[in-house]
């Protein structure tokens, strides 16, 4: 017996998150699936350290980094999954078909 959830992405985009983004999360959000369509081969650490950066500022410390951080992570979360949560995300956007995921992202 295995703890493994099972993912599914949305059918369509969460249209109801999205008309609640702010600039600032469209702008994020966009920053990764352009990332995603412009690179067709992603190394996993250096996904990891994209995503982390997306919605990092340099002159914040880095407990207001973590907020945004996690802010960004479960809108990302919302848009994929309709969830608060999820999969670890950098293994599971180089898994899944990269072509629905942008489609959700498309915000």
């Amino acid at each position: 017996l295995t703890d493994k959830q099972i993912f599914i992405l949305l059918d369509s985009p969460n249209a109801e998150l999205i008309i609640r983004l702010n600039e600032e999360d469209r702008e994020q959000v966009n920053v990764l699936r352009k990332f995603l369509l412009d690179h067709k081969k992603i190394d996993q650490d250096q996904l990891i350290t994209f995503l982390y950066a997306i919605a990092k500022k340099p002159e914040l410390p880095s407990t207001k980094n973590g907020i945004r951080q996690l802010h960004f992570f479960r809108n990302l979360y919302q848009l994929l999954f309709g969830r608060e949560s999820g999969p670890r995300l950098a293994q599971f956007l180089l898994d899944a078909d990269r072509e629905k995921i942008c489609e959700l992202l498309d915000v």
